[in-house]
C-alpha cells in the first residue's frame, strides 16, 4: 500500500472516503471468489504527484466483462452499486476512471484533473 493524499484536495473527504471504501470493497470481494489456495492479493495505490491518482488493484482469474461505458458488469444479483458510485463520484468531479485487467490483477484507477 501506498498513500500520498495532499493535506488539501479539491474532493469532498467523505465522497473520496466513499470510493476508497468501495474500491477495496469490490476488490475484497472479487478475491474471495478465487479457489482456496490462489494467490490473494490487493494493492492500493494513491500518488499526488504531478497530478492526484488513486489505484486500487486486485488478483482476478477469468476476464471481466465491461459495459459500452467501460464500467464492470457484475453477474451478481445485488452487486455493482459501489461501482456505479464510483462512476457517479468521477462525473462529479470530472476525473478520469480506467478499468483494465493487466496480467491476473483488476486495476480501476482514478486520475484527477
Amino acid at each position: 500500500m501506498r498513500l500520498d493524499i495532499p493535506e488539501k484536495i479539491t474532493v469532498d473527504e467523505v465522497e473520496l472516503s466513499t470510493v476508497f471504501a468501495n474500491g477495496i470493497e469490490n476488490a475484497q470481494q472479487a478475491c474471495k471468489k478465487l479457489p482456496v489456495g490462489a494467490n490473494k492479493l490487493i494493492e492500493i495505490i494513491c500518488v499526488s504527484n504531478p497530478t492526484f491518482v488513486l489505484e486500487i488493484a486486485n488478483t482476478c482469474s477469468g476476464s471481466i466483462l465491461l459495459d459500452k461505458n467501460g464500467l464492470p458488469v457484475s453477474k451478481d444479483e445485488g452487486h455493482g452499486i459501489g461501482t456505479q458510485s464510483i462512476a457517479a463520484f468521477v462525473k462529479k468531479h470530472n476525473a478520469i476512471l480506467d478499468y483494465k485487467m493487466d496480467n491476473s490483477m483488476f486495476r480501476v484507477r482514478i486520475l484527477f484533473n
